[in-house]
């Protein structure tokens, strides 16, 4: 399995209106829920909303973001511990079993998410 990337659904602030970074939206985006978006242009915006659990710099080393430490025990196994401080939209405390949560509506079937391999390793369903 492999972990480049999660997603997690309402780690971000919500507001009414955005300012993006793009001088100018190419196309349409189809929906800025970055696991069941078709379009790598869409999903290249929306992931801009989330917040991840590590990031890179601009030297393409891996820092802290979400995640305060990491620990790789394996190809398929990756534990990471959570900026106890980091809290979803409605100001719960971010945790474990969103994090869980999120990879497992991610995996699901019913999500189809096309990119899912991108942060699973396998296809829609991975996580059933």
């Amino acid at each position: 399995m492999i972990l480049v990337l999660i997603l997690l659904t309402g780690a971000v602030a919500v507001q009414d209106t955005f300012t993006t970074a793009y001088a100018y939206l190419t196309q349409d985006f189809d929906v800025l829920d970055p696991q069941v978006t078709n379009t790598t242009f869409s999903y290249q915006v929306a992931i801009t909303f989330y917040d991840r659990p590590v990031a890179m710099d601009d030297d393409g080393n891996v820092i802290q973001s979400l995640a305060t430490s990491w620990e790789s025990s394996g190809a398929d196994a990756l534990t990471l511990t959570l900026n106890a401080d980091a809290v979803c939209t409605d100001d719960t405390s971010l945790n474990a079993e969103a994090v869980a949560n999120s990879l497992a509506r991610m995996g699901a079937n019913d999500t189809g998410a096309p990119f899912v391999y991108r942060t699973l390793g396998g296809a829609a369903g991975a996580t059933e």
